[in-house]
Formats: structure tokens, C-alpha cells, sequence
């Protein structure tokens, strides 16, 4: 997933570059480098998952609540 890929993905699910950051737990300096560079493969692979079953991001906390 390319920078600008990701940044459609947060926009699709409802997130924008901070709340992004918020839930992937990183820093807003990490979510500027994936804006640009692109995630690593376990975000993007989460991001596609979401966007695929339609999951938005509350609906992810719930499910993977410990």
C-alpha cells in the first residue's frame, strides 16, 4: 500500500491522519511517514479488511477488546 493508498483507506473507513494514528497506537510522526511511504503490511492488511467487510474502527475495538 503506497502513502496516498493509505491516506484513502483512513479517509474510506472514517479516520483522518490523527484519529489514524490514535488507533493504530503510533506516533503522529509515524502517521506522517505512512502518508508518504506508505504503512507497514499489518495496517495495511487491516485497513484492506475493514474496507473489504465494511468495519469501521469502533466496531474493530470491539472485537479485538481483551
Amino acid at each position: 500500500m503506497t502513502g496516498p493508498e493509505y491516506l484513502a483507506a483512513i479517509e474510506h473507513v472514517g479516520l483522518n491522519q490523527s484519529k489514524a494514528g490514535v488507533f493504530f497506537g503510533a506516533h503522529e510522526q509515524t502517521g506522517r511517514r505512512w502518508a508518504a511511504n506508505g504503512p507497514p503490511e499489518s495496517v495495511a492488511m487491516l485497513l484492506r479488511l475493514m474496507i473489504r467487510c465494511e468495519y469501521t474502527p469502533d466496531q474493530v475495538r470491539k472485537l479485538t477488546a481483551v
